[in-house]
């Protein structure tokens, strides 16, 4: 009853709610977040027109100058539902500058959780648990329940994916434990679908498909069309493993049907997969080749390296059967590079120290928490003691004040104490803000103040430039010529920052950054190109959001070059970590000879990552001080 009364009540409200906003448009702010929040409650159930509606909706916060937060959260989910994540991406970024700039901690919770899903679904797995950490912690101080478990939840899925299946289920079991005590039966749903998948993925079958049928009928009467096409995907891939085909390409065509209807591109790419490896395993190679390569185009259309891979792989499998060794090979080698930089990003290792910094944070609060209640307890031992014992006589008192004052002259001392710690503190951390981690260790160890400067063999530089900088500034005030600076150089910080790249300055419009250092990678140059693909697709949006405002916009170059640097710290009262030599200049020509849009890079750094990358050979093209240096532009990079 409970099922029905709730699909009666979602069906009634999407049909009320399309036609108010259709023929009503808000006319408060206080309407208008309703109905941003009607909005997103369903997003899932309804991505297409969520998106839709998400649109009109901007369009009526712009033109009355009403709070966007909401409205980027709704067109974050809807695009990430709808398998676009570079979109999604952006929009969360914007939903947390907008909650930022409120100090809106339930907003940026949300926030920092999209971002995980986003980062987790590109692969990028330490990455989404930073994002998730950090909403976590949020949720946590505010004990927001439902937030909570939708954190949980993906901490769980996290965890089964690096195959730390006892932790997952540790995740899983907090956040159903407090959906079925808050009653919250569509999460419950979702719970149930990732526990049957994660024990399918340990091979015990039965306790999966258990677990998938207390999620179905909830599904069904939810009317929730991507939460049952997951169980079908989720049934099939077990009947697969079982080698009952026949049965599993029956699930997976019951998928293909909702996601087709969706425009899912993420349940598509996997469904086309699935199709086509159970195919393969029944013999019709010729089906398995259609299935696969659809999977193989639209995982590279929308960045899902787990899923090029497992193309990849399959198809390798596929031409090994028809004898066709060339082409086995030529896709099990780009199954193994595609392999080696997914583990390159889902470092186990960092995934560990993140969950060890936030549990070692939580039992410290707890332990501060303990003492609390200890010395509270104690004070009021003494104040009961000093009462008692103030009926004795002057002298008794006399000596009780003695001891009251001394206390808090002790406790005045800790105080200052206290406070001496907050001001190092801020100072640690105002250092790891201008220097690297590293760097700023060296410098507080050694008792001259000065750090030695350190060459490095090979590295890879990144400047970016922007285009037309100084006629836009006539144009803009100046301080919203910073404020848009500010924006850009932000989002370009979390975007070197989670390839672990190193930045290094800003000149002007300019931003410098290098991988490779202080901590040297062999992976550098794959690194940096990537990033320097994410900021193109970054300024794409960006520019696209700022002409329908009707306001002028930053374009970008970028160049990128690799070799060798000597890299230290330089002043005394101003520190600053630089990098030097011939590598750097070479980088800025690179910017300088590319073209707005593109990512412009030498022929040292398309030796490093030529299999890795699509490019275009542009030939010598002649650099300022230069000569003619061999330049490619990157067009696509795993």
């Amino acid at each position: 009853m409970r099922f029905l009364l709730l699909m009666a009540f979602l069906v009634t409200g999407l049909c009320t709610f399309a036609q108010d906003l259709e023929e009503t448009p808000p006319a408060t702010e206080k309407d208008f977040v309703r109905f941003c929040m009607e909005v997103y409650k369903r997003v899932r159930t309804s991505p297409i027109k969520s998106k839709e509606e998400g649109e009109t909706l901007l369009e009526i916060a712009r033109e009355r100058r009403w709070p966007f937060g909401e409205v980027w959260l709704i067109l974050a989910r809807s695009h990430w539902y709808l398998g676009d994540y570079n979109d999604s991406r952006e929009y969360f970024r914007a939903a947390l500058d907008s909650y930022e700039k409120k100090d809106d901690k339930d907003g940026m919770a949300r926030a920092w959780e999209g971002l995980g899903m986003v980062q987790w679904r590109l692969g990028n797995f330490p990455g989404a648990n930073k994002y998730l950490f950090e909403s976590l912690n949020v949720r946590e101080a505010h004990q927001d329940s439902l937030g909570l478990i939708d954190n949980y939840y993906w901490l769980g899925v996290l965890q089964a994916d690096l195959g730390s299946y006892k932790e997952a289920r540790d995740y899983y079991h907090k956040a159903l434990y407090l959906a079925q005590v808050l009653g919250e039966v569509h999460r419950e749903a979702d719970i149930f679908n990732v526990i049957g998948r994660t024990w399918r993925k340990q091979g015990v079958y039965e306790k999966a498909l258990q677990a998938h049928a207390v999620s179905a009928p909830i599904y069904e009467a939810l009317k929730d069309s991507l939460g049952l096409s997951d169980y079908y995907n989720n049934v099939g891939s077990i009947y697969r493993r079982q080698g009952r085909y026949n049965d599993a390409l029956a699930q997976f065509f019951n998928a293909l049907y909702i996601q087709e209807k969706l425009l899912d591109k993420e349940g598509l790419a996997d469904g086309y997969n699935d199709i086509g490896t159970t195919l393969m395993q029944k013999g019709d190679f010729e089906g398995a080749i259609k299935y696969l390569e659809l999977g193989l185009k639209t995982a590279r259309e929308i960045y899902l390296l787990d899923d090029v891979r497992y193309a990849y792989k399959s198809l390798a499998s596929v031409y090994d059967s028809l004898g066709n060794y060339q082409l086995a090979f030529e896709y099990h080698k780009l199954f193994t590079q595609v392999k080696d930089s997914i583990y390159a990003l889902t470092n186990n290792d960092i995934i560990n120290q993140q969950r060890f910094d936030y549990e070692w944070q939580k039992a410290h609060e707890a332990r501060e928490k303990e003492e609390e209640i200890r010395r509270e307890r104690a004070r009021n031992f003494i104040l009961i003691v000093i009462g008692l014992l103030a009926l004795a006589g002057g002298a008794v008192a006399f000596f009780f004040w003695q001891n009251r004052l001394n206390a808090r002259i002790n406790r005045q001392l800790e105080a200052k104490n206290i406070l001496i710690d907050l001001q190092r503190d801020r100072a640690e951390k105002l250092l790891l803000n201008i220097l690297p981690e590293e760097i700023a260790n060296e410098l507080k160890s050694n008792a001259s103040g000065k750090v030695k400067a350190r060459s490095y063999s090979s590295v890879t530089v990144m400047f970016v430039d922007f285009k037309g900088f100084t006629q836009i500034s006539e144009v803009l005030s100046p301080r919203d010529l910073v404020s848009e600076l500010h924006f850009c150089f932000r989002n370009f910080d979390e975007i070197v920052d989670s390839y672990g790249i190193e930045k290094i300055k800003t000149i002007g419009d300019a931003y410098m950054c290098a991988g490779g250092l202080p901590a040297e990678d062999n992976e550098h140059a794959r690194k940096t190109v990537r990033a320097a693909m994410e900021i193109q697709r970054f300024m794409e949006s960006y520019k696209a959001d700022r002409i329908q405002m009707g306001q002028p916009y930053f374009e970008a170059r970028i160049g990128v070059h690799s070799g060798p640097v000597v890299a230290g710290v330089v002043g005394s009262r101003k520190f600053a970590y630089d990098i030097w030599g011939d590598t750097v200049n070479t980088a800025a020509r690179m910017e300088s000879a590319g073209e707005v849009g593109k990512v412009n890079i030498s022929s040292s750094t398309y030796k490093l990552v030529k299999d890795l990358c699509i490019c275009t050979h542009r030939g010598k093209v002649h650099a300022k001080n230069k000569g003619d240096i061999e330049m490619y532009f990157v067009d696509w990079t795993m």
